[in-house]
């Protein structure tokens, strides 16, 4: 269990690095990020996460699994 939480917690904790990376660089660039491309971004995070968590509390698929299975053919 305490290993679990400490790998939850690394992954976390990059995402968290990767999010905040993302995020200083298009500020520093001044790309501006437009309503379309959230919307769409959301349109596929969401429907994949989703499936993850439910397929992880049903079957107790791995969600880093259900995630790289379905991304590609819901983002294309």
């Amino acid at each position: 269990m305490l290993k679990e939480n400490r790998e939850n917690l690394r992954k976390l904790l990059g995402l968290a690095v990767f999010v905040a990376t993302l995020s200083s660089v298009l500020w520093a660039s001044g790309t501006s990020i437009y309503q379309i491309e959230a919307l769409a971004s959301a349109a596929v995070a969401v429907p994949v996460f989703s499936v993850a968590v439910f397929l992880r509390t049903i079957a107790g698929v791995s969600l880093a699994f259900t995630i790289r299975l379905i991304s590609v053919p819901a983002g294309l």
